[in-house]
């Protein structure tokens, strides 16, 4: 179909944006935003109701002689899901997600009814599926400094401080171990901050004691276990 030059589109254009990010618009360049009236329209996350009440929708996913036979277990196993979903994500697509792990778990087990310890070994598998995948896309030098952190927390007391000094010591055993390139304390206190942004550990300054200045004590954000079976799932891959 042929145009004449002087012809002319008589429309209104309109764009839709969809993101997570509430303020993406401060991304954009300054022409855009001058010429952007936008409506704003805010979805929060689905609370633990909600939740509730999607998963228990999906309770036809399961076969009804697997299903508790008293109301208020069945309850459980979807509340059970629904408060960790809406804790960790608000997000129904999760939710649904550990409603199938607890299902793959109930199974592999030959159990007879779903029970909320199976939700409870799927919202384990569902921590370190996450960790898998987000260690993944780290170096090797990094996933050697997170098993470092957990092998180090694994050995200390319950409540006993992690010392960054100790977790380096731990790191330079693995890497001499696996016969790799052993980097510096510097190079791994960098890459300590870069897990700290990726929220996988915590660090905090204290004191060492009188004259002894401080240093600097890791926490990890998942179990010392989970780490380990994250950073050896990356390993078999």
């Amino acid at each position: 179909m042929s145009h004449s030059g002087n012809a002319h589109c008589n429309c209104c254009l309109g764009v839709v944006g969809i993101s997570n990010k509430a303020r993406f618009e401060e991304r954009l360049n300054s022409e855009v935003r001058s010429s952007l009236t936008q409506n704003e329209l805010v979805f929060p996350p689905y609370n633990i109701d909600e939740l509730f009440h999607i998963l228990k929708a999906r309770r036809d996913a399961f076969n009804s002689d697997v299903l508790p036979d008293d109301e208020g277990d069945l309850d459980d196993v979807f509340a059970t899901a629904a408060k960790f979903a809406a804790q960790e994500y608000g997000d129904a697509r999760q939710a649904i997600d550990i409603l199938r792990k607890t299902g793959e778990i109930a199974e592999r087990e030959g159990a007879d009814v779903l029970t909320t310890s199976h939700v409870e070994q799927a919202l384990d598998k569902a921590e370190a599926d996450k960790l898998v995948k987000l260690m993944q896309t780290q170096p090797i030098q990094s996933q050697y400094v997170m098993q470092a952190v957990a092998l180090t927390t694994k050995d200390v007391a319950p409540g006993e401080t992690v010392k960054s000094h100790n977790v380096y010591a731990k790191y330079e055993q693995l890497t001499q171990h696996e016969g790799t390139n052993t980097l510096s304390w510097r190079r791994v206190r960098d890459l300590l901050d870069e897990l700290e942004d990726l929220d996988v550990l915590d660090q905090r300054r204290k004191g060492a004691g009188k004259g002894k200045g401080t240093y600097r004590a890791i926490f990890l954000a998942d179990s010392p276990e989970t780490v380990l079976r994250a950073c050896e799932s990356v390993g078999e891959d």
